[in-house]
């Protein structure tokens, strides 16, 4: 690692953890039946299949939730034709913080679950979850300084759908209600 990506990094750190101190979000767990609007985030590479992804969010929508969606490019810029916000190069500082206007809009939701899908830009993504109003954030991170509830690892070269299939598991088991008569 070069000096000056040393230095963008301890700059950023420094950034997150700040961040993650002066947030005042209540942040709590909810069984999934509960859960009534959903960040997702992902980015679009290699491994990611976007088809997916957006079906993944249809089905949350079929089974009533708002689903609102954010893509993380390393474009400059969304093609014109873009539905979905964007998080482009342009949109994030020298130091790995994002600035665009999507982003600001994103951070500011209260969703009851923040979804972090990606498999790289996972500094920009990270501070974009620590300033996140989300209840609950699920993240792919694994920086001892993630700003997750929930940390998930997937593996290497781990695909969206297989992603999807792990992060829907772990959510519905959570806060089930066990039958305490018994």
């Amino acid at each position: 690692m070069s000096l000056f990506e040393r230095i963008k990094l301890h700059y950023f750190r420094n950034a997150l953890s700040r961040r993650l101190r002066e947030s005042s979000v209540r942040r709590t767990s909810m069984a999934f039946e509960e859960i009534k609007t959903v960040g997702i985030v992902y980015d679009r590479d290699v491994r990611t299949d976007e088809s997916i992804i957006r079906a993944f969010a249809k089905q949350l929508e079929r089974e009533g939730k708002r689903v609102d969606l954010l893509v993380v490019t390393q474009e400059k810029s969304p093609s014109p034709e873009a539905v979905v916000p964007h998080l482009t190069r342009s949109d994030v500082n020298w130091h790995y913080i994002p600035t665009g206007e999507s982003a600001l809009l994103f951070m500011n939701q209260p969703f009851d679950l923040l979804l972090n899908l990606c498999s790289s830009n996972t500094h920009t993504v990270d501070y974009l979850a620590a300033g996140s109003r989300a209840k609950f954030r699920v993240g792919t991170s694994t920086d001892r300084d993630a700003p997750y509830e929930l940390v998930i690892d997937p593996g290497t070269g781990t695909e969206s759908r297989q992603l999807i299939q792990l992060v829907s598991r772990y959510l519905k088991i959570m806060n089930v209600p066990h039958d305490t008569t018994s």
